[in-house]
């Protein structure tokens, strides 16, 4: 499988635009797992499965690994990464959140709530895809039913 003859190559061929080229070719392959849905790697702790390596250590290292110093003021959740803090802080505050039947995620769209379950979950067969029965966050803590938008 050497598609660009790089086990051909010489050391004096070996340049720095050629190896940028190999590069980018590279990584076109793996941004194309994220189109294709393929996820070959997978995290030694859990289910968690993504389209790349660097996904599934910023996984563990957000999920299982290290000190969590943010602590969500609404409830027990806590975390190491700000992003993530904010998002979660949001699903408390912001009303009218569509929440994931398999996860902590929620969206504000149901299109963004499909899009998250296909690409997140897409080995779980059991998700229903009907966004209308979805439960949303409305206020503090309280659940209520999806209206049919």
């Amino acid at each position: 499988n050497d598609l660009y003859g790089l086990h051909e190559l010489s050391k004096a061929e070996m340049t720095a635009p050629r190896l940028i080229m190999l590069a980018n070719v590279a990584l076109t392959g793996e941004h194309m797992r994220t189109h294709s849905g393929e996820k070959p790697f997978k995290c030694e702790q859990c289910s968690y499965v993504a389209s790349n390596q660097h996904e599934v250590t910023r996984h563990a290292r957000q999920v299982h690994n290290g000190p969590k110093p943010l602590t969500c003021p609404h409830c027990d959740y806590k975390t190491a990464d700000r992003s993530n803090f904010k998002k979660h802080v949001e699903l408390h505050v912001n009303p009218r959140q569509l929440l994931c039947p398999v996860c902590d995620y929620a969206a504000s769209k149901k299109c963004n709530l499909q899009y998250h379950i296909k690409s997140r979950h897409s080995g779980c067969t059991n998700i229903t895809m009907d966004v209308s029965k979805v439960k949303l966050r409305t206020k503090k803590g309280e659940v209520g039913a999806a209206d049919a938008d």
